[in-house]
């Protein structure tokens, strides 16, 4: 019965790493005020404590270094009950992760972390050759996996004796080789600062909303750098639409409710 109810099935996300990043720009979410019920309620905690055991759950390391590091922003940019909550969240997903790791993915990946280092590096390191190809204004958009197929004679898994071509295993490195330097410059200022300027928000108002924003954010940033999740439709949605919500803090930085 244990082997049948913690065998892993495809969710809307088969990648399990693109599902750790949805969970992690999401958890957040769970712990912000409304306007109408400003008190957080019994119902937010279990559903974000749900969340942290999702991502157990997917195996994603980045994801999860993520999440805890969104947990020490909140940890550190508000005292009382919010922080009690989050250590809260931390003791009880850290009791189940401890009596119950049989169950957990990330604690039973057939390869260690540095193992999956020294395959990320190699992968990496192909890939920068590729980027110093054309450092500028990269290949092209969407032309990664071609240029693979094309140039390289090793830039492949068999599987099942099917030929499974590697991703960048970096958002940041796909974006790097594909838009050039001048584009990963100009894509990840249209994050940084709303990211930026939501910080300067929050310290004038002290809306602790603008702190789950950010923390999501920042979450899905460190899980993108294993995982190129953009041409994910239903992630690309939900960070511009916490952009957004970003660069209207900037300018009603009292009002920002879910």
């Amino acid at each position: 019965f244990r082997r049948v109810l913690f065998r892993s099935y495809p969710s809307f996300f088969q990648d399990p790493q693109k599902y750790a990043q949805y969970l992690s720009i999401i958890g957040f979410l769970f712990l912000m005020n409304r306007e109408s019920k400003p008190k957080l309620g019994i119902l937010n905690i279990v559903l974000f404590i749900v969340i942290v055991l999702a991502i157990l759950l997917t195996g994603s390391r980045a994801a999860f270094i993520g999440l805890c590091l969104g947990l020490l922003i909140i940890l550190f940019s508000k005292r009382g009950k919010i922080g009690v909550i989050v250590v809260g969240v931390c003791l009880v997903g850290y009791f189940i992760s401890v009596k119950f790791p049989e169950y957990f993915s990330l604690f039973n990946r057939t390869d260690d972390l540095n193992t999956s280092l020294q395959t990320r590096n190699e992968i990496w390191k192909d890939d920068l050759q590729i980027f110093a190809s054309n450092p500028l204004l990269g290949i092209g958009i969407g032309n990664h996996h071609n240029y693979i197929v094309n140039h390289s004679s090793g830039g492949y898994y068999l599987i099942d004796n099917e030929i499974v071509y590697y991703g960048t295993e970096s958002g940041y490195l796909k974006i790097l080789i594909e838009f050039g330097l001048l584009g990963f410059i100009f894509v990840f200022f249209l994050i940084l600062i709303p990211v930026i300027n939501a910080i300067k928000s929050y310290l004038q108002s002290h809306n602790f909303n603008i702190i789950l924003l950010i923390a999501s954010v920042i979450s899905w940033m460190i899980a993108f750098t294993t995982q190129y999740s953009l041409d994910d439709k239903r992630i690309l949605v939900v960070l511009v639409t916490l952009l957004c919500l970003l660069i209207v803090s900037n300018k009603s930085s009292k009002e920002i409710h879910v």
